[in-house]
């Protein structure tokens, strides 16, 4: 359960994993697991260690001189040395035996008897083989890679699944398409003002109908769209968004993938619009991010919706031309209501169905889930769990690739910088930069964790609120927050600006910002915000 508690459970439609008392139960097995395979089955493995050559009576009687012998690589050596030994041992043994009662010259089968007995004392410890040994480790280590992957609820229930569940009303959703019109409109009038101004980059670009809407912001698959940050929102603008996506996202993400608030940092946040006569879809791709939001604000167009792929085949592709996924790889076709958003993970292929007439409106977030502050200087944690970040399919293949890219992006940067002036160690980056074998370790666990998670998991669509329900549902989640807001100290609330458009290093840690970010730097302070 969340810390908090979820305002929303009684809502619910679908039952979520209870992630406390889950992983709690797994850590018992796993415990569990450990004695079982590295101390209880050794023991039962182990055996008496094998027996030594019967003694004759000789060698028994030399005893400790035998013991005593330093043995050397001359055969012939070692016996002279012994000899000399239990010579001079002999005589000792007649001067004290002159000494001695005549009932212990006469008694000397019961102390021989007696040694015997107490030889026959001395515990035996037992020994267990080498490959018994690596057996119970290997066991153990099957045992462990099963229970996280088929049995932790991090990655059994959520890693393919499309989840439903209100965020908007619709008059809340037309005050959004307001605003972000208004802003397109700022955008074209301050791009109009500057005709002569060489340094506005995009200005013919926001000229261009739709006036005032960015159309290269992405560089790889490009929206029409525009950032609540970078553009000119206003601090009251961002300061509605914010409470909306505190009092209702967030609990609903903590709740349904069992992360604190505190590890949500939204990396990029935007109103998109697709346009029948313009723009009306997107390609096949993944997001950047642990976890995408998107909700439609608008309805009265036809077509659209997002198509979902189970893309397991695309590891059957051979050929020289790139994998594209075919209708009957889409496992969920999802046109909501206004007002209803759909959370993912967001390694899932989908692509944005074409609008045929009218225009739609969404608001879409890229957000990681952090297990470390990437602000702080000691990497702060953020409480997030183990199951949650490493042991997740999810967050550790993402994880793998943010690091292969930071590691990429500072071996490419520094060999740019290179001059013949600078140190042989100026010229050096880190050990995962400067390493060819650790960058591709880094793509190569990456990709495999994806494969696994496509291959091993269900891909389904479920609504966990009824959309009949939005109205109490989202009442319900405003009086909660307005009852404990007061109470969350801020590093347990999400990010949802300042943190936006930076890169970080495999350990969580902040490792560059993107270009977008560094052009508009003086926005993101965090007063502003």
């Amino acid at each position: 359960m969340a810390p908090y508690g979820y305002a929303g459970e009684e809502f619910l439609s679908v039952e979520l994993p209870n992630y406390e008392m889950d992983r709690l139960l797994l850590m018992t097995k796993l415990v569990v697991g450990f004695v079982a395979w590295l101390v209880v089955i050794p023991v039962m493995l182990a055996s008496p260690p094998a027996a030594a050559p019967p003694q004759n009576a000789e060698e028994k009687k030399q005893g400790t001189a035998n013991r005593a012998t330093t043995t050397t690589k001359n055969g012939a050596t070692t016996r002279t040395k012994t000899i000399k030994i239990v010579e001079t041992t002999t005589k000792k043994k007649k001067k004290e035996m002159n000494g001695k009662s005549k009932k212990a010259n006469v008694a000397p089968e019961h102390s021989v008897k007696k040694a015997n007995k107490e030889e026959s004392e001395e515990p035996t410890v037992k020994q267990v083989s080498e490959l018994a040994n690596m057996l119970c480790i290997l066991g153990f280590m099957v045992t462990f890679l099963y229970m996280i992957i088929v049995t932790s609820p991090d990655n059994r229930y959520t890693t393919r699944g499309v989840f439903e569940a209100p965020l908007f009303t619709r008059e809340e959703c037309d005050h959004l398409v307001d605003m972000a019109e208004t802003v397109a409109q700022r955008n074209y009038e301050a791009a109009a003002a500057s005709e002569a101004n060489a340094t506005i980059k995009d200005r013919d670009l926001l000229v261009m109908e739709p006036v005032g809407w960015q159309k290269k912001r992405h560089e790889v698959h490009s929206t029409t769209d525009l950032n609540v940050i970078t553009d000119p929102f206003s601090k009251s603008d961002r300061q509605w968004i914010k409470e909306k996506l505190n009092a209702r996202l967030a609990p609903t993400i903590e709740r349904l993938y069992g992360v604190p608030q505190g590890s949500i940092r939204a990396n990029d946040i935007f109103v998109i619009r697709y346009d029948g006569n313009r723009q009306a879809s997107l390609n096949p791709h993944t997001d950047d991010g642990d976890v995408t939001f998107s909700a439609l604000l608008s309805d009265g167009f036809t077509g659209g919706g997002t198509n979902y792929y189970d893309r397991r085949n695309q590891y059957y592709h051979t050929g020289n031309t790139p994998y594209q996924p075919q209708p009957d790889e889409v496992f969920a076709h999802v046109l909501p209501q206004i007002g209803q958003m759909t959370l993912f993970r967001s390694p899932i292929l989908h692509e944005g169905v074409q609008v045929k007439k009218g225009r739609r409106y969404l608001l879409i977030g890229f957000l990681s889930v952090d297990n470390v502050d990437p602000w702080s200087e000691d990497n702060k944690s953020t409480g997030l769990s183990w199951f949650a970040s490493w042991f997740s399919l999810n967050w550790a293949s993402v994880r793998f690739k943010t690091g292969y890219s930071a590691a990429i992006t500072t071996h490419n940067t520094l060999k740019a910088n290179q001059d013949d002036w600078m140190t042989a160690d100026e010229q050096k980056g880190d050990w995962m930069s400067e390493s060819t074998y650790i960058r591709g370790l880094f793509i190569q666990f990456h990709s495999h964790l994806t494969m696994l998670a496509d291959f091993w998991n269900a891909h389904f669509f479920q609504q966990i609120i009824p959309a009949d329900q939005t109205k109490p549902y989202l009442e319900k989640m405003d009086e909660a927050y307005s009852a404990r807001s007061h109470k969350r100290p801020s590093h347990q609330l999400p990010s949802w600006f300042s943190g936006q458009q930076v890169d970080l290093n495999i350990d969580g840690s902040f490792h560059s910002e993107w270009s977008t970010r560094k052009k508009n730097s003086e926005k993101f302070d965090r007063e502003e915000i």
